[in-house]
């Protein structure tokens, strides 16, 4: 640490509401506990032993530090910076949600219920979500969650539209694409090149599905990760 020198710093944030403290474990902000609540984690989860003796050291030692960390810190990109980018270049845009967090079959029932309730062409969330593995199939959340949302809306009268789920990084999970792009004809495409939809979901196999269906998003890597983007876009009303 460059501490009691002055420090300026320009973050990049892939968390979610973008608390300063635990971006890149913070090392430009002031710590986030102490040293007597750190030890007591590590013992409680039995591990404190097991830790090199110079931190071992360092947390036994009951000090009432007051770290003053002379820094300016500057929020230069996140999740949130994004999306509100992605509302000013479109038409109307709404950020619907920036903290899209949860299980991808919760956050696809969310995604189509806005879509169902709002009728502006362009809904915007954004976050990071999580995938229950059930099988041994190839993807990432971004890909499971396109194919969750194109499913869902198969039958549903929304008009035409396409869904777009994809990593700020350009990879999603431990695949070469970032996400996917579906649309209202997606789940038939797959069934027309011979696979069977349902099953790819249960077996965690949203890449394969998608790339049936020719709906992978491949942009390559981006160089910088700022979570998840999502955006439904209504090209005709149901």
């Amino acid at each position: 640490m460059a501490a009691p020198a002055k420090i300026r710093g320009f973050i990049l944030s892939d968390v979610i509401g973008d608390d300063l403290r635990v971006i890149a474990s913070g090392p430009t902000v002031a710590p986030i506990t102490s040293r007597a609540a750190a030890r007591e984690l590590l013992i409680n989860l039995n591990v404190f032993t097991q830790m090199p003796a110079s931190v071992q050291d360092y947390l036994n030692v009951n000090a009432l530090e007051a770290v003053q960390v002379q820094s300016e810190n500057t929020l230069i990109g996140s999740n949130t910076h994004s999306l509100r980018a992605m509302r000013a270049a479109s038409a109307g845009g709404i950020i619907v949600s920036d903290t899209l967090t949860g299980d991808v079959e919760d956050a696809a029932q969310f995604i189509l219920q806005s879509a169902r309730q709002n009728l502006a062409e362009t809904l915007l969330f954004g976050g990071e979500t999580t995938v229950t593995i059930r099988g041994n199939g190839k993807g990432g959340r971004n890909q499971e969650l396109a194919l969750r949302v194109a499913m869902l809306a198969e039958n549903e009268d929304l008009g035409d539209w396409l869904f777009l789920s994809g990593g700020t990084d350009g990879r999603d999970g431990p695949t070469d694409a970032a996400g996917g792009i579906v649309d209202k004809h997606t789940v038939q495409r797959i069934r027309d090149a011979g696979e069977n939809p349902e099953a790819l979901l249960a077996n965690n196999d949203s890449y394969a599905a998608l790339q049936a269906a020719g709906d992978l998003l491949m942009t390559g890597a981006t160089g910088t990760n700022v979570a998840d983007v999502q955006v439904f876009l209504r090209l005709t009303k149901g």
